[in-house]
């Protein structure tokens, strides 16, 4: 289910469902089962203890403790990996999984664990199947492992083995209510918007204070063009939100709501910031969105004329409009006006230091660039954000300056931010692990990103790339 509308910014929309079904997809912290010796079995509880309350590094030590009496211990390298998954390390994470499954190769736990890390890293299809083999092994009695699927299948577009597997859970556990959310999110996604309300409404039934559900339950009614039904369900799910970045959202929809009924109410179809002098921003985002980006200048800076010129998001879009004429001087005047964005929004919005950080890359500002990139990243930890363009930008940038090693790991992030949505950042990490002299890790980067872009604008270099790399 998209979050996102369609917006005159430069950036790819990240649809919240999409993150709320990574961070559903929860990790299984390994219950000791097997036979150890006694002193083993104390630090394997000790560090799950210390796991549980948020105490990473006194579990990582009591966990590493049992691994030196027990090296052959599939609990505590399981355990010692999520350490590192709750942590954000999916490198050190994915490391300690499969080194569970080295010593038992059919170990239920990791199998979905590394499933995890996959599905984080946007490598769908290697996610699905470790999560079918976890099925198997559970004689696909697993609900939790049938709504990990369905998640992984939801976000990869296929839909149908989706709402298989997220039935299958619901029969499994009828009161399981994020299978019922993801269900409602699905049948979104096929435009099947009552079927969509009947299953999200189901989820609120059974947790009454779910505020994903609440939110899709207001993308479902404005989807049907209810927007009175909308209004109250977004601010149902403002009332239950914990995550200040997805409060933020939920914000955007109701502001948007409150805007459109109150021109419904007057009788005005337009947008309300209609500046003298005529143009409004829906004509300018119209023009942006086909790529009139000279026509779209002129009717922004008729609205700058007006109340506008105090909004970030005016001169965010004015800048970007100026900046994709491909133009040096409009590239300076976008600089000045990314510049008004940034400063009016004391910061916080984080399009406009991507434009400003893609300006300055326009015009050969790459220390600037680089630092305008930093910043939008470290922004974006603070509101809890995925940016996973600006990744990709700072990859180019370190490119550009000489780091490879860093640029293969900015790209790396931009990849398991954009949960395949992303496909260029599979190709700009392909051409940095070549030069690395990682050749098989480049062959499937490039691999990859031919699946997610069979015809893009690299796909007839990745081609060729793959053919001399295999000796073909």
């Amino acid at each position: 289910m998209n979050s996102k509308r369609k917006s005159p910014f430069i950036g790819l929309a990240i649809s919240l469902v999409c993150l709320a079904a990574l961070n559903s997809i929860q990790p299984t912290l390994a219950k000791a089962t097997r036979q150890y010796q006694r002193e083993v079995f104390v630090h394997l509880d000790q560090g799950s203890m210390l796991l549980e309350s948020g105490q990473y590094q006194g579990a990582r030590q009591e966990f590493q403790k049992a691994i030196e009496l027990d090296p052959k211990c599939p609990d505590a390298f399981n355990n010692l990996g999520l350490t590192f998954y709750r942590t954000g390390d999916l490198e050190n994470a994915s490391a300690n999984y499969m080194k569970a499954l080295e010593i038992e190769p059919l170990f239920v736990p990791s199998l979905s664990n590394l499933a995890a890390v996959r599905y984080q890293q946007g490598k769908f299809s290697d996610a699905g199947n470790l999560y079918r083999l976890a099925l198997r092994l559970a004689n696909d009695k697993d609900p939790q492992l049938h709504y990990n699927l369905a998640n992984v299948l939801r976000d990869d577009k296929d839909y149908s083995e989706a709402e298989v597997h997220y039935q299958e859970a619901i029969r499994l556990k009828p009161d399981f209510a994020a299978a019922h959310n993801g269900l409602g999110a699905t049948y979104y996604c096929l435009s099947d918007f009552d079927r969509a309300e009947t299953e999200v409404k189901k989820a609120i039934s059974l947790k009454s204070d779910y505020a994903l559900a609440y939110y899709h339950l207001g993308l479902i009614y404005t989807a049907k063009n209810q927007p009175d039904q909308a209004l109250s369900a977004y601010e149902s799910s403002l009332k239950f939100e914990k995550n200040k970045g997805y409060e933020a959202d939920t914000r955007g929809k109701i502001d948007e709501l409150k805007k459109m009924q109150a021109r419904r109410s007057s009788g005005d179809t337009t947008s309300a910031a209609v500046a003298t002098g005529g143009g409004d921003q829906n004509e300018a985002a119209s023009l942006i969105e086909t790529a009139q980006f000279g026509r779209a200048e002129k009717v922004l800076n008729v609205l700058g004329r007006g109340p506008s010129a105090k909004d970030p998001s005016f001169w965010n879009s004015l800048g970007y409009a100026q900046l994709r004429q491909n133009s040096k001087d409009k590239a300076e005047s976008a600089i000045a006006n990314l510049k008004k964005a940034v400063e009016l929004s004391n910061g916080t919005l984080i399009e406009a230091k991507y434009n400003l950080a893609c300006a300055y890359v326009k015009t050969g500002k790459w220390m600037s660039a680089r630092q305008t990139c930093k910043e939008a990243i470290e922004e974006a930890r603070r509101q809890e954000k995925l940016c996973p363009l600006v990744h990709n930008l700072h990859g180019i940038i370190m490119k550009h300056g000489g780091d490879l090693k860093g640029a293969e790991s900015a790209y790396r992030i931009a990849i398991a931010q954009a949960l395949g949505k992303l496909p260029v950042a599979h190709y700009n990490r392909a051409l940095v692990l070549e030069k690395l002299h990682k050749s098989r890790e480049a062959v499937q980067e490039y691999q990859n990103y031919l699946r997610d872009a069979p015809r893009g604008a690299n796909s007839e270099k990745a081609r060729k790339r793959v053919a001399m790399l295999m000796g073909k």
